[in-house]
């Protein structure tokens, strides 16, 4: 009989699994009886202890294990915009306690709001335009043109500020990769009517050495609803000195005004 020689394998088994809430201490390893050895024949030896190279038997087993399991969380509670979340581990099953890093979550409304306003000059038509939100979820763009878009307000609104006046819009859709989980909404955002700026003659006449009189005259045309206007001409000058010699009629002074 040939002497053989027995080796010892140091083995490390990795435990994986293990879902309790509670973290447990590692289980125990062992290894089956009929298992514990390994035996190597000499290439074309025969099969038994004339040809065997080797016996290796399995000891000194060590053992570790580590849990894969993430933690989840859900809510509904949090508001459209941008959280900052933290994970807490209080300790346990032999693990210290832990906080995580800072985790940040935006959270976008289901529907992206088009914000639709008009400037409207008094007795004039109104200009319709859209406003993208400030911020668009990721993969969702906002296209096409605004059209069809109506105010209840009429051309002899008086200058102001209108709020839900308007309505019929449409033309512009959702596009990009994302576009599909959202819907769009067209948002009132009110009709701004302008003053309409109405344009007044003034002409002013002064005898040599003389002081100048100012007359103002009536506008070229005047918007429905308005009949003339009132008042008092004052506060004008003109930089045609006192001893300036006669001519004809001077063009208007830059520093004339009503």
């Amino acid at each position: 009989m040939k002497p053989h020689a027995v080796l010892f394998l140091a083995i490390g088994v990795l435990l994986a699994g293990c879902n309790d809430a509670v973290v447990p201490q590692c289980p125990s390893a062992a290894v089956l009886s009929d298992t514990d050895t390994l035996t190597v024949f000499r290439a074309g030896a025969p099969r038994d202890l004339s040809g065997e190279a080797y016996t290796a038997a399995i000891g000194n087993v060590r053992t570790d294990c580590y849990f894969p399991k993430a933690a989840t969380f859900s809510t509904s509670t949090l508001g459209v915009g941008t959280h900052t979340i933290t994970a807490t581990y209080g300790g346990g099953g032999g693990y210290p306690a832990s906080t995580s890093e800072l985790g940040t979550v935006d959270v976008y409304s289901p529907t992206v709001a088009v914000a639709v306003s008009a400037t409207q000059t008094y007795g004039g038509s109104p200009t319709f335009t859209a406003t993208d939100p400030a911020s668009l979820p990721p993969g969702v763009t906002v296209t096409g043109s605004l059209t069809g878009c109506t105010t209840s307000e009429d051309a002899s609104a008086a200058p102001g500020t209108y709020p839900s006046t308007i309505s019929g819009c449409s033309g512009l859709s959702l596009g990009g990769a994302n576009a599909g989980s959202y819907t769009l909404a067209y948002v009132d955002s009110g009709v701004t009517v302008e003053a309409l700026s109405l344009t007044v003659p003034v002409t002013g006449s002064q005898s040599y050495g003389g002081i100048p009189t100012f007359t103002a005259g009536p506008p070229t045309s005047l918007p429905t609803g308005i009949t003339g206007v009132t008042g008092t001409l004052s506060g004008c000058g003109t930089t045609v000195g006192a001893t300036t010699a006669p001519a004809a009629t001077r063009p208007p002074s830059p520093a004339a005004g009503a």
